[in-house]
């Protein structure tokens, strides 16, 4: 029995060097980066692999993105530097960046130092959604003074407005949420019409497409939070909310009179670097404006007058 013992004890020793070497072996390849031994070549095998279908996810989503957006033709919006001749503003996304917002957070910085410096230069503020973090009565208020009494504020509500029951009873309260929606108005003679599309999950309510077709004029401005239609989602910061039914831009452009021009300002988009400043998107008579502040260099907002609409680079 002792030299078969023996030889057991001599097997433990060779098996448990081979362990090493093996162990030994991996270390060294993760560290260097290259594998020489089987079980390496099979791990970087796996590697190869993993980076090969992640780069085959990644074309299939730009493709997918560019297919939806190849239906739209892509417009230009003119940049100014000037506030004189542009009296009235559309914010969207408000409150900037959702990786730096807090609780306590208010605007976003660079438009709450415009608004303070400018909002004797312009006659009315239009948000787009998502103007605070976590709503306050407190910040609704100070919003109006920093704005000033005498300006005009709309607020069409985005879903950290109004999506929580305690956000939604705190903006009710506030002049801004007090209104019925659709909120119908003129800027500079332009028939605007303001939308809770959280309310209605992102699709046009039918209240709203009545009274934009009853409207006696040849231009129209559509104010909103959320993307109207479905080939516009990979523009837009979040899906939160979304109807399962939302309708293809097809199927929203026959709700409208084909002869009239449609201006969409969707304030759902811009909070991170992977999305555009500001898009502009033309699909037959409908123009998509679509643009949100993100705390990052270039953020912009919306400045209008007589039909005219320019990009104004914040500070």
């Amino acid at each position: 029995k002792k030299p078969r013992d023996l030889l057991i004890q001599v097997l433990k020793m060779k098996f448990s060097i081979i362990i090493v070497l093996l162990c030994s072996t991996f270390v060294c390849g993760i560290v260097v980066g290259k594998y020489n031994y089987p079980i390496n070549q099979f791990i970087s095998k796996i590697k190869k692999v993993t980076k090969l279908e992640t780069s085959k996810v990644v074309k299939k989503e730009t493709s997918q993105k560019n297919k939806l957006l190849n239906k739209f033709n892509k417009c230009n919006i003119p940049k100014t530097s000037s506030l004189n001749d542009y009296p009235h503003v559309f914010v969207g996304h408000a409150y900037g960046s959702p990786s730096v917002a807090t609780f306590k957070s208010f605007l976003a910085p660079n438009i709450e130092n415009f608004i303070r410096k400018n909002s004797s230069k312009f006659n009315s503020l239009i948000f787009t959604g998502d103007v605070f973090f976590v709503p306050s009565k407190e910040k609704w208020n100070k919003l109006r003074t920093i704005a000033g009494m005498n300006m005009k504020i709309f607020v069409a509500p985005g879903n950290h407005d109004v999506e929580r029951p305690d956000s939604n009873e705190i903006f009710k309260m506030t002049e801004f949420g007090k209104k019925n929606y659709p909120i119908f108005t003129k800027i500079d003679d332009t028939p605007l019409v303001i939308e809770n599309s959280v309310q209605s999950n992102w699709n046009v309510s039918d209240i709203t497409i009545d009274l934009i077709n009853k409207i006696d004029n040849q231009t129209i401005i559509i104010a909103r939070h959320n993307a109207p239609n479905k080939d516009l989602l990979t523009l837009v910061n979040s899906r939160s909310g979304m109807s399962e039914n939302l309708r293809s831009m097809e199927e929203l452009s026959q709700m409208f009179d084909s002869k009239k021009k449609y201006y969409w300002i969707i304030g759902d988009s811009g909070a991170n670097k992977n999305l555009p400043r500001l898009s502009c998107l033309v699909f037959q008579n409908h123009i998509f404006l679509l643009n949100g502040l993100g705390q990052i260099v270039d953020d912009s907002i919306i400045l209008y007058r007589n039909q005219n609409f320019f990009e104004y680079v914040l500070d």
